[in-house]
């Protein structure tokens, strides 16, 4: 105990000082790794990071902290990766950095490796990583808003955001999501996205705030919503037989609830990989699925009307492909059409791509429009004038300093908290 209490800062609740030094020790070799995997942890090893800011770093880096390329600490019982500021024995005060500052010196981090924990958040200081290439965060207790609340805190009509533009990986399978975090289709960037194991029912609509899956993820390869619940997959197909995927290849679907698989699957011309296995829809045959994915896509162009049965970028050519559009402008898309009895064209601020707007436009009305005329989405009002009210608040806070009129802290704050419950309650009806 008198160890312990002797030098180190930081929470140790956990480890020994003996055993901080080892990691702090390990962290500084060749790999530059940071791992603190399945040691049994509660609490962030916040001391490791305390100490390694202390240690001299590689020539370029003024500090080992800030040389750590890789932090693990996967396979413990988390609730947190940052501790409750009223929880943390140093706050600045003293002259010794606050665990948030020590957090931000992980500069030239590029994998977090948080899986198999309890976390319900993320810490805001996580956007402060702009090197973060790989975000593994499966088997937590994560939902979309918390997600979309750290990841996209102006809201789904920001600009481009560095923090998102250099993720490649995501991964939150097993976690609460029921509704697809929009921030999730904002990361130009993004090559693997795992979303398997959560409790997703449908991708349209404004089940992911956005007015459905109408946007283009163009460095997308590998989309896994395995073991899921969902029934619908929304505009998801079309879109991305009309191109707004190019580069994916792989798509699994097994363990849900569809009852008819799109033909549009069929027309993905990246895809090599489609399972399906698991699902209670009945137009592909057990023995076809189990030839294997050549064998489903053929049967999903088999199966397809005459004229192709999907949408297309409008003006291209059948083997045109879609027009291209800038990384800047990818995460402009609407927050999502109104329901009601007429409904709205979505509004993109991308003026310069009338073919992509249009497209996304005609896609989500009409999807809106069938299912509010249908019945199927009973809530389809609500949520729509839920989302009004988001994007009113966002658009408030984006129009702030504009004109020399600047908004207060406290107000941005209070405005923050409305678009978390707002969020929240969009959520719930999601469920």
């Amino acid at each position: 105990a008198r160890e312990q209490a002797e030098v180190l800062p930081g929470d140790m609740a956990d480890l020994s000082a003996g055993a901080i030094r080892s990691l702090a020790a390990r962290a500084t070799d060749a790999e530059r790794a940071l791992d603190a995997s399945g040691k049994g942890l509660t609490r962030f090893p916040t001391a490791v990071l305390h100490l390694l800011a202390t240690m001299v770093g590689p020539k370029g880096s003024a500090s080992a902290l800030e040389a750590v390329s890789e932090l693990r600490v996967s396979h413990n019982a988390l609730t947190h990766l940052l501790t409750p500021a009223h929880l943390q024995p140093h706050g600045g005060d003293d002259g010794i950095d606050g665990d948030e500052d020590v957090w931000a010196q992980l500069s030239a981090c590029r994998l977090i490796d948080a899986s198999k924990n309890k976390l319900t958040a993320l810490p805001d200081v996580l956007r402060l990583m702009l090197s973060l290439r790989e975000l593994h965060l499966g088997g937590n207790r994560l939902d979309a808003a918390r997600l979309d609340a750290l990841l996209m805190p102006e809201g789904p009509a920001a600009i481009a955001d560095p923090f998102l533009a250099k993720l490649q990986l995501v991964d939150v399978s097993e976690n609460q999501l029921v509704l697809l975090p929009a921030c999730l289709l904002r990361a130009p960037a993004l090559h693997t996205l795992a979303l398997a194991r959560n409790r997703l029912k449908t991708l349209a609509d404004d089940s992911l705030h956005i007015g459905g899956w109408n946007v283009r993820t163009p460095a997308l390869t590998c989309l896994d919503l395995s073991s899921n619940k969902l029934t619908d997959l929304g505009e998801m197909p079309h879109t991305l037989a009309a191109g707004g995927a190019p580069e994916l290849a792989r798509l699994n679907l097994e363990g849900n609830e569809l009852r008819a698989i799109p033909h549009a699957l069929g027309s993905v011309r990246s895809l090599t990989t489609l399972l399906i296995a698991g699902n209670p829809q009945r137009a592909i045959r057990h023995d076809v699925i189990e030839k294997g994915s050549s064998a489903v896509l053929a049967a999903l162009r088999d199966m397809a009307p005459a004229d192709g049965g999907t949408d297309a970028f409008p003006g291209a050519g059948a083997g045109a492909p879609p027009p291209a559009r800038s990384a800047a402008r990818l995460g402009d898309f609407p927050l999502g059409a109104r329901a009601g009895p007429r409904i709205a064209a979505t509004v993109t601020r991308d003026s310069g791509d009338s073919n992509a707007a249009s497209f996304r436009s005609n896609a989500s009305a009409a999807s809106v429009q069938s299912r509010v005329e249908n019945g199927v989405d009973e809530h389809a009002a609500e949520r729509a004038e839920l989302a009004r009210r988001v994007r009113e608040l966002q658009d408030e806070i984006g129009r702030d300093g504009i004109g020399g009129r600047a908004m207060s802290n406290a107000k941005r704050f209070q405005m923050k908290k409305e678009i978390a419950k707002l969020t929240a309650q969009l959520n719930n009806l999601g469920r």
